[in-house]
Parts: structure tokens; C-alpha cells; sequence
């Protein structure tokens, strides 16, 4: 994952908020977007971002009343950090499942370096 894709993932209010509902026991989708007041359309979106980016697991499927199961989800993420200096993004994220941390560095965004002009009075 790079650096600009996790502070995009972790930049996102519903991606939050899915992480901290998602911290202390499994929940499914349905059950977030309720609790969270997010579309179901848009929950479904970011879980499956998550997911895939490895912030959000794949605990287990629960039987639900109509007759088909609920997979529910537990965040796998313990803490983060991300530092700006220098023109470059780092981050340290602590998962719970006794993975080493994940240190990511970026290397200087374009618009940080000398080269860049805004365009200002030449």
C-alpha cells in the first residue's frame, strides 16, 4: 500500500467510522450503515476498500432471519501514525494480529519539490 493511498483510506469520515464500529467486535455491513448512518450502497464500498487493503477482516458468517448470511468484519488495526516532514509522508500501522507494524514511506510528492512552479510572479 502506498503512502497516498493509506492517507486516503484513513482521510475518509465513513472509513473512520467503520474502523472504530469495527474495533471491539465484528459487525456486518447492514449493522454499520445503521449504527454509522451510511448508505448501505456506500458502506458495502468502503468495507470492501478496507478489506482489500488489509485495514478490515473477514471474521465469520452469521445466519441472518431472511435466510442468508451476514459476513462480518473486524478491524485488524491497533494504531497508526502518519508524520509529515521533509515533503514526504511516513507511516507506522499496528495491526492485532501479531503482524509487524507496516512502515511506509513516500518519496517527495512532485508539487513539493524545487521544480514545481505555482506559477507565481517569473
Amino acid at each position: 500500500m502506498s503512502s497516498v493511498t493509506l492517507m486516503k483510506l484513513l482521510g475518509d469520515e465513513y472509513n473512520l467510522k467503520i474502523l472504530s464500529a469495527t474495533s471491539v467486535k465484528p459487525k456486518s455491513i447492514s449493522r454499520l450503515a445503521s449504527e454509522l448512518d451510511i448508505p448501505e450502497v456506500s458502506c458495502y464500498r468502503k468495507v470492501k476498500e478496507l478489506h482489500d487493503n488489509h485495514l478490515l477482516d473477514y471474521v465469520c458468517n452469521v445466519p441472518s432471519k431472511r435466510g442468508r448470511d451476514k459476513r462480518m468484519f473486524k478491524t485488524n488495526l491497533i494504531s497508526f501514525q502518519i508524520k509529515f516532514m521533509c515533503g514526504k509522508f511516513d507511516a507506522q500501522i499496528y495491526f492485532d494480529n501479531n503482524r509487524n507494524p507496516l512502515n511506509i514511506e513516500s518519496s517527495k510528492l512532485d508539487f513539493l519539490t524545487d521544480d514545481f512552479s505555482f506559477g507565481f510572479g517569473e
